[in-house]
Order: C-alpha cells, then structure tokens, then sequence
C-alpha cells in the first residue's frame, strides 16, 4: 500500500464534490472519466477504482498462494480458496459430506 503525505487534504465542496490530489491520482493510476466506487468502512470513506470490463484479463496470473507461487489455473484456485473463505463443506452445510449429493434447487440460466 501506497503512503502519502498526511496533509495532502481536500475540501468538500458545497455539491459535495472534492478533488483527489494530483500525486493520489498519478501514484494509483486515476485518469478522467474513470470511476470510483466509494463505501464506508469502520467510518473511514474508502474510494476503489473500478477496473473496466475488459481490463480483468490483464490480473490473471495476479492472485496467487500465501508463498507467492501462482496457481496453475481458475479451478485449482477456486479448490484452494473455497475451504480458506467459505469453510469446509460439514461447516457450511451440517450434515453434508464433502461430494455428497445436494438437494436441487432452482435451476440457474
């Protein structure tokens, strides 16, 4: 994480808007027309750049195990970070084996 100079502020303006220093901007890559999604978290506002739709492509290989190695493909991913995230599976749903059959729900387009 980057660390800026503590008196980098901005004032809000009576619209409510405020501008994002120069060097807050040039360090995370923040150009015009791009959009933020802001949220509150532990009554901090936390501004996140949204990547476009297409950029997605250029993080893979980004993610990778806790000893930095990457992971070989989506699903060996998804195996290594559904336990981590979501529990094992008797945790997420007592009673269910892990393979097991599910009951069927809805069907998904």
């Amino acid at each position: 994480m980057k660390s800026y100079h503590e008196d980098m502020k901005a004032k809000v303006s009576e619209k409510g808007q405020v501008t994002i220093p120069k060097k807050v901007r040039e360090g995370l890559g923040i150009k015009p027309g791009d959009t933020l999604d802001f949220r509150e978290e532990s009554g901090r506002l936390v501004a996140v750049k949204e990547i476009p739709a297409g950029d997605w492509w250029n993080l893979r290989g980004s993610v990778r195990r806790p000893d930095g190695t990457p992971f070989a493909s989506t699903e060996e991913y998804m195996a290594w970070v559904r336990p981590h995230r979501f529990g094992s599976a008797e945790e997420r749903s007592p009673g269910l084996e892990e393979g097991s059959p599910r009951e069927e729900g809805p069907a998904h387009p």
